[in-house]
């Protein structure tokens, strides 16, 4: 079974916001292992129903971004899965594998209110191939 991260921001309240687009933005700090896993967007317009699903592959010590448009969402989730870095622990692939969500408005400007740097994202748990 590969052992793999799952981060999640929790909901996100956009209603009455002006943030229009999220960044998801991945650091790898691992020195010789590529990043690999899945952003998943969820809408959380009364029930929850996934919205975007890209793949991601990080080189060690880069870092990429990915951006969602959620201007007619009212609501929604960001979870980050990040697979084994060949073979390395939990504790490892928290440590070298890091990363924010940033709302930005129509002209692009990140906005504070929904601003989450990597101490802000919750690990929900480690996870099996299953999921």
């Amino acid at each position: 079974m590969n052992i793999a991260v799952l981060y999640s921001t929790g909901p996100i309240e956009l209603d009455g916001s002006n943030t229009r687009q999220f960044i998801v933005k991945i650091l790898n700090n691992s020195p010789k292992d590529t990043a690999t896993g899945k952003v998943r967007v969820f809408s959380l317009n009364g029930g929850k129903s996934r919205i975007a699903n890209p793949t991601f592959y990080i080189p060690p010590l880069s870092s990429d971004f990915f951006s969602f448009d959620v201007k007619d969402e009212a609501e929604v989730e960001f979870q980050i899965r990040v697979d084994s870095l060949n073979g390395a622990t939990n504790e490892q692939i928290t440590s070298f594998v890091l990363p924010s969500v940033w709302g930005k408005n129509p002209g692009g400007v990140p906005q504070t209110e929904h601003r989450l740097v990597t101490a802000e994202i919750r690990i929900v748990r480690p996870i099996g191939d299953s999921e």
